[in-house]
C-alpha cells in the first residue's frame, strides 16, 4: 500500500534484531480471534490466536510506520475490536464503480480494520428526476448474467472478476456481502421484463415486482441460483443480502410471505441471509422467522432494532440519519 519492500522468511526461534516476527499463540485468545499483541523493542513481534488477529496487527504496524517515519516508539499493547461488525456499504447500483476502485477500497478498509464490505448490486434512480417517466428512469444490475438484457451496459462486473474480488477481500480480513435488492428497487428487472412489474405499478411504482406472480418467483429463484449454485459459486462468502425494503405497505401480508420465501432460499444454499427487513412498517399476521438472519437496520420507521431482535435476528445498525452519505445528505 505504501510501497514498502520487505523480505519474508519462515523460521523457528529466529528472533533477529530489526526484524518483524509474526506468530500464533492461543494463550492470548481471551479477547477473541481478531485480537493481537504487538511488542516493539529490538524487533517487532505481533502475536495472535488467529491469523485474523495477526493481520490486524500488521495494519497497526503500517499505521505506526506511516505516522512515525523516524523510528517506532518502544512499547507493548494488546488490541481487540469493540464491535464485531465494522462495515461499509457501497451503492454500485445507482453509480458504477470500477473493479480497480473496489480493490482499492478493500485495502483502505483493511488499513482501518474494517471487516465487512456490503456491495449493493442493483437499484434505480428517482422517477421524479425523469419527469415522472419510469421508462426514462435510470436502473442498473451490475453483474454478468445469463438473463438476456439484464446486465448493465454502462458498467458491470464479470462473474469471475467478482468472485476473485471476494477471494482477495478474504485475504485482507474482509467479508464481502453482495446484495440483490428485491422486491422494490427492482427497476432493472422490470425494464428487462415488464411482465415482472406489479399489476398496480401505476400506484406503487414500476420498480415494484409483483408479489403474487409465479413468474416473479421463478425469475428470482433462478437469478439467485445463478450466483449461489455449484462447487465454486459466484457469491463466495457466508452471507447474501436479499434487500426487502420500501415496498408499498398496502401489500404487507404478501411482502412477509415473499420475505420468508427468500430467507429460506438463501439458507438452502448454506448461506446466512441479510435483509433490510421492513417488518416494523409491513405489519401482518404472517410470521417472519428471522432466526439465523442478519438485519441491516437502515431506517427505524421501516425496521427498528427491537422488532428485528424480537424476531430472532442479529442486527447491524446502519441508521441512515447518522450514517448515510448521498445526494440528499446534510
Amino acid at each position: 500500500m505504501f510501497g514498502y519492500d520487505y523480505k519474508v522468511t519462515v523460521s523457528e526461534n529466529k528472533r533477529e534484531a530489526k526484524s518483524i516476527l509474526l506468530s500464533l499463540n492461543e494463550d492470548i485468545s481471551s479477547h477473541g480471534e481478531e485480537s493481537y499483541k504487538i511488542d516493539i523493542n529490538k524487533r517487532v513481534e505481533i502475536t495472535a490466536p488467529h491469523t485474523k488477529g495477526v493481520f490486524w496487527g500488521t495494519r497497526t504496524l503500517l499505521q505506526m510506520i506511516y505516522n512515525q517515519p523516524n523510528g517506532l516508539q518502544k512499547g507493548c499493547a494488546i488490541d481487540f475490536p469493540r464491535y464485531k461488525a465494522r462495515g461499509f456499504m457501497l451503492d454500485a447500483g445507482r453509480k458504477f464503480f470500477s473493479m480497480d476502485f473496489l480493490k482499492d477500497y478493500i485495502m483502505i478498509m483493511a488499513f482501518y480494520k474494517m471487516n465487512e464490505f456490503h456491495i449493493h448490486l442493483n437499484d434505480n434512480g428517482f422517477v421524479e428526476l425523469a419527469g415522472g417517466n419510469w421508462n426514462n428512469t435510470y436502473s442498473a444490475f451490475r453483474l454478468e448474467s445469463r438473463v438476456p438484457g439484464l446486465t448493465s451496459k454502462d458498467g458491470y462486473y464479470t462473474k469471475e472478476d467478482f468472485k476473485q474480488l471476494q477471494k482477495t477481500a478474504i485475504t485482507y480480513g474482509i467479508k464481502i456481502i453482495p446484495e440483490i435488492d428485491v422486491p422494490a428497487h427492482s427497476l432493472a428487472f422490470t425494464h428487462c421484463n415488464p411482465n415482472l412489474a406489479a399489476s398496480n405499478s401505476a400506484e406503487y411504482g414500476f420498480d415494484h415486482l409483483d408479489l403474487y406472480k409465479k413468474e416473479v418467483y421463478e425469475f428470482l429463484d433462478s437469478l439467485f441460483d445463478e450466483y449461489l449454485s455449484g462447487d465454486d459459486p459466484v457469491f463466495v462468502g457466508p452471507e447474501v443480502h436479499i434487500g426487502t425494503d420500501e415496498y408499498n405497505t398496502k401489500e404487507a401480508e404478501q411482502f412477509r410471505h415473499f420475505t420468508n420465501h427468500y430467507i429460506e432460499l438463501i439458507k438452502k444454499y448454506g448461506k446466512t441471509p441479510r435483509l433490510w427487513g421492513s417488518l416494523n412498517s409491513m405489519k401482518g399476521k404472517t410470521n417472519v422467522d428471522l432466526n439465523g438472519t442478519v438485519v441491516s437496520a437502515w431506517n427505524y420507521w421501516w425496521m427498528d432494532l427491537e422488532t428485528a431482535i424480537n424476531a430472532g435476528a442479529k442486527v447491524v445498525n446502519m441508521c441512515d440519519q447518522f450514517l448515510y452519505i448521498g445526494i440528499f445528505s446534510k
